[in-house]
């Protein structure tokens, strides 16, 4: 896969990754009103884990592979994938763990929300630091 391939499929997951944040965000108000049952909020909770988890995987692999590629653009690819980069992708998932197993809405709601925007911040910060086509270029010649 080309750096820029790689590029769109993790640009891709972070569309699905918005989704199901903002499908989270929505279950979780309703259980809040007391609209929905805890169990829709734990699956919607496990469908957004599922996808953080599979996507973090991809990433770290993906870049790991660029980084160590013999183009040019590798050393200035480096920094992305540092250890703490990919603790950052752990403490993450590892809160939203942490959020999905609460059954107090008044307490959970807004550690979920302030997950949620942690998260969605991560992925701003990745698309502007290296998710673009100066970092990832649609071909390595």
């Amino acid at each position: 896969m080309t750096p820029g391939e790689t590029r769109d499929v993790l640009l891709a997951d972070h569309t699905g990754l918005r989704a199901h944040a903002d499908a989270a965000r929505q279950m979780v108000e309703l259980w809040t009103r007391g609209e929905a049952k805890w169990l829709q909020v734990r699956d919607e909770l496990a469908r957004l884990a599922d996808a953080l988890r599979s996507h973090n995987l991809r990433e770290e692999r993906a870049l790991r592979d660029l980084i160590c590629s013999p183009d040019a653009s590798g050393a200035a690819r480096a920094h992305v994938m540092d250890e703490a980069h990919v603790s950052e992708h752990r403490d993450t998932f590892d809160a939203l763990i942490r959020v999905s197993q609460g059954r107090d809405p008044g307490r959970e709601g807004p550690h979920l929300e302030a997950l949620l925007s942690r998260l969605l911040g991560h992925m701003a910060w990745e698309e502007r630091s290296f998710l673009n086509a100066t970092v990832l270029p649609n071909d390595t010649a």
